[in-house]
């Protein structure tokens, strides 16, 4: 799982001095494939990316996710939309959505079902990050927003670009499901998942903790169906 690998890794980067950030970069990118890999079975097992068909929220055409479902995980009824919709929220992959849905849990014979967890949250947490929309491509004014006014938190996987929470332009975070705040933790992978599904993919901010238009800059960038 992504967070057992992070802490492993950790030493190792830690303890390679001057080439500290290849070896994030290279953590990164493996622990970017794993989550794509959890996105890609999710969606084998359910027909459906997080978010999309079922179980999109309930009120949005076929969606059958309840706002009281997310509730429950401690999210303000009018932060329901904004914190299910969040690029860094990969909730989906850890809890199961849809207690009493068809697709709640795995049928053998149809072959269809929730059978995660898909990814286990581990030391990874949830981040207090302003609302970025996974459904829109970023923009130039995207990392203002992700830094912008925060949603209550969001279950998320960190990247290995570590820095101290809550500095100024840095997010907080604190354990999943609840816990004391941490004191340092990366930023959240992004998961952008566009009209055009080609266009589907994973973004980690990298070094510098800022979201760049076009994965300019040093992010990273991992296309799910390429």
């Amino acid at each position: 799982m992504v967070a057992i690998l992070a802490i492993v890794a950790g030493g190792l980067v830690a303890s390679m001095g001057g080439v500290r950030a290849p070896a994030q970069r290279d953590l990164a990118r493996h622990e970017m494939a794993q989550v794509r890999e959890a996105l890609l079975r999710f969606e084998a097992d359910t027909g459906y990316l997080p978010g999309e068909g079922p179980f999109d929220l309930a009120g949005r055409g076929v969606g059958a996710v309840s706002a009281s479902r997310i509730e429950e995980l401690g999210v303000p009824a009018l932060q329901v939309e904004e914190w299910a919709d969040s690029a860094a929220n990969l909730w989906q992959l850890v809890l199961n959505p849809l207690p009493d849905h068809p697709l709640a849990s795995w049928d053998p014979d149809r072959r269809r079902g929730w059978r995660g967890p898909y990814l286990s949250m581990g030391s990874e947490g949830q981040v207090r990050a302003g609302f970025l929309d996974r459904r829109i491509a970023p923009g130039v004014d995207a990392d203002a927003a992700l830094h912008g006014v925060a949603l209550s938190g969001v279950p998320a996987v960190a990247d290995p670009f570590v820095h101290p929470c809550g500095e100024a332009g840095q997010l907080s975070w604190a354990p999943f499901p609840a816990g004391a705040d941490l004191e340092q933790q990366g930023s959240p992978y992004l998961l952008i998942v566009p009209s055009d599904r080609q266009q589907a993919r994973l973004i980690c901010l990298g070094e510098n903790h800022q979201l760049e238009p076009q994965g300019s800059g040093d992010d990273l960038v991992l296309y799910l169906y390429r």
